[in-house]
């Protein structure tokens, strides 16, 4: 009998010799006639498959003997002679007769061939019920069989929630984070499961193992055959698996994919990429690699990488996007410029729209590039309270590179409270704010996000604050008193929800890196236990005379109205209205007097402000339109 190095690099060959001497023994002379079809070649990818798939002697033993009828056609027929019938393949107890002669327990070897063990758990061996009138028979799968011929082992198309990863070409950065994942990958066979935290969680394991990764949704694994079938391709591959979509497996199948990530031929890596994520796995031991955003300056050697150009580079290095992201956005781009022509930094910024869009805009509103800081006019009090955050947005990334900042403040951002009555300023302040530092600014409407996804709650607010980290935008969420006001008992299922809810919002909020403007226009109603985890609270009160006149002033000069036909003193001193009645106004008399083919004239102004009394609920009085009370007289009633 060969000795243990011929097994190994002929391994095919020595179970050749086991079938023969075991049908000799039954038909003396019988095989003679039988010829040997397997080439070198195919030895050595076979002893490649079984080194892949860390199978041991007698696995590979099992593994040649089930993968000989497929290979050589003699084998089949030695089969049909040991068998008594002819079939695809040998019976479990047909293996475990022939191990016997190799020296083998045959409870050992049907041990080995049961369902859950490694040779059928990663994909080599497929059992074939009712192949046979004695049952089933097992037989290599078809990838195996692949790997051996020099077939493609990959499938011949993408498979519907796989992706293919290769090494990726631009830097991931974060060097801590990135060895110790390169450290675990390295462990063989590990039996606590290791986990990745962070957004770009796929593409610094394909960066890690150096070969790239196959990136798979967790359901998947819940299909045996399939999960069979990843398995053993990602062996033949060589590279490992990132999971994603935790949250998506079911609680109680929870136990069935762990133990298929635990039986594993390679390194399997659990994706937390949302809130949702780290709670399907929160009863489970497992080494968790937290992988923070890139800083500015890796964020700018990526997109000098993917784009060559050191002043884009720049300019979208504030912009918190990952690698996956920036290669995605910097192809868009070049897709987007005609042959020739260099990238431009606004078709750039056009094509990161593009891509963030498709993420938030289900669930949030981005509002118009704001007005500058000249063009709003403000309270004083509500101005220092808006530079404020003004500074906090254009100075953030230097605070974060002090000593100790990243240990006592990391994963902290800013939440801003705007309170004050509807048309003061506040939802234009967030743009002036957001444009004053080249940055998106999305209105999330809470009132509509709580009632329309009843029970999803978590998984949108999940979409909208990852996506705005994507692209650093600010967050306004509208009307945050319909979440944030005082709460008694919840007294049913839908307001204990309710409360759960809130309080997962208050925690994604908190843990958010960026800035959250909170709008409100009713102060009085929010839960002081919220307002003292605001950072900063600007109110916006009805403005008085002065900011009343700059207003005007400042509204009628943006329509271009010639101001001196014009009795501003009066319209400031008798209509105590906020600036966005003012600009509504102003609209409406610019229908009016386009409407009379005239320029505007204060009987214009008069009859739209006397409209806007009426949106607020307001009379039509005498005492506030003086001498114009009868140019507005149709309003009145």
């Amino acid at each position: 009998m060969p000795g243990r190095s011929t097994r190994t690099h002929a391994a095919l060959a020595h179970a050749w010799a086991l079938l023969q001497r075991a049908a000799e023994a039954e038909d003396p002379g019988g095989t003679g006639s039988l010829q040997w079809t397997i080439t070198d070649e195919q030895e050595r990818r076979f002893a490649a498959l079984v080194e892949a798939l860390g199978l041991g002697e007698l696995e590979r033993v099992l593994l040649g003997l089930a993968s000989l009828p497929a290979l050589t056609p003699g084998a089949a027929q030695l089969l049909g002679t040991l068998g008594g019938r002819a079939g695809p393949g040998p019976s479990p107890l047909l293996l475990a007769r022939f191990a016997e002669h190799d020296g083998h327990a045959p409870e050992t070897a049907l041990a080995a061939l049961g369902a859950d063990a490694r040779l059928r758990h990663r994909g080599a061996l497929e059992a074939v019920p009712g192949a046979t009138p004695e049952g089933t028979v097992l037989v290599a799968s078809a990838r195996a069989l692949n790997a051996v011929l020099g077939a493609d082992v990959h499938p011949a198309a993408a498979t519907a929630g796989v992706d293919v990863l290769e090494v990726p070409r631009l830097p991931v950065g974060r060097d801590v984070a990135l060895g110790a994942l390169a450290a675990a990958l390295a462990l063989p066979a590990p039996s606590t499961p290791c986990a990745v935290r962070g957004r770009d969680g796929a593409y610094a394991v394909a960066a890690a193992s150096e070969r790239g990764a196959l990136c798979a949704d967790a359901t998947l694994l819940l299909d045996t055959p399939f999960a069979r079938d990843l398995m053993l391709w990602a062996a033949l591959a060589a590279r490992p698996i990132a999971l994603r979509e935790l949250a998506a497996v079911p609680a109680d199948r929870r136990g069935d994919l762990l133990r298929v990530v635990r039986g594993a031929p390679v390194p399997v890596v659990l994706l937390l990429l949302t809130g949702a994520d780290a709670l399907a796995v929160a009863d489970v031991t497992v080494r968790t690699i937290e992988l923070p955003g890139p800083m500015p300056a890796e964020r700018r050697r990526m997109w000098e990488a993917a784009c060559g150009e050191p002043e884009i580079a720049a300019a979208m290095a504030s912009h918190r996007f990952g690698p996956a992201e920036i290669d995605e956005i910097c192809s868009i781009a070049e897709s987007m410029c005609p042959p020739g022509v260099p990238l431009h930094l606004k078709t750039v910024q056009a094509a990161a729209r593009a891509v963030t869009d498709h993420g938030i805009t289900e669930l949030a509103d981005r509002l118009p590039l704001g007005p500058t800081w000249d063009d709003i006019v403000l309270m004083p009090r509500s101005r220092s309270g808006l530079e404020a955050v003004g500074a906090y947005l254009r100075n953030r990334d230097a605070v974060r590179r002090t000593p100790g900042y990243e240990r006592m403040f990391a994963g902290r951002g800013l939440t801003a409270l705007f309170a004050g009555e509807s048309g003061t300023g506040k939802t234009l302040a967030a743009r002036v704010l957001a444009a004053s530092v080249g940055l998106d600014v999305f209105r999330v409407d809470l009132s509509g996000l709580y009632s329309r996804w009843l029970g999803e709650m978590e998984k949108n607010l999940d979409r909208v604050f990852s996506a705005a980290d994507d692209i650093d935008a600010v967050l306004f969420f509208d009307e945050a008193d319909v979440v944030f006001g005082r709460r008694g008992e919840a007294s049913d299922a839908q307001g204990r929800y309710g409360n759960l809810s809130t309080a997962y919002l208050l925690q994604r909020i908190e843990a958010f890196d960026g800035v959250v403007v909170l709008a409100t226009n009713f102060a009085q109603n929010i839960d002081p236990a919220f307002l003292r985890r605001v950072d900063v609270f600007v109110d916006f009160p009805e403005p008085d005379e002065a900011t009343r006149g700059r207003l005007w002033s400042s509204m009628l000069a943006a329509a271009g109205v010639d101001i001196n036909g014009l009795d501003l003193p009066f319209l400031t001193a008798r209509f105590q209205i906020a600036g966005g009645a003012i600009r509504n106004a102003t609209i409406s008399a610019l229908v009016f007097a386009a409407d009379a083919d005239r320029t505007m004239t204060m009987d214009d102004l008069l009859r739209a402000i006397a409209l806007e009394y009426r949106k607020l609920g307001r009379l039509v009085l005498a005492s506030d339109f003086g001498p114009y009370y009868d140019t507005v007289r149709e309003y009145v009633g």
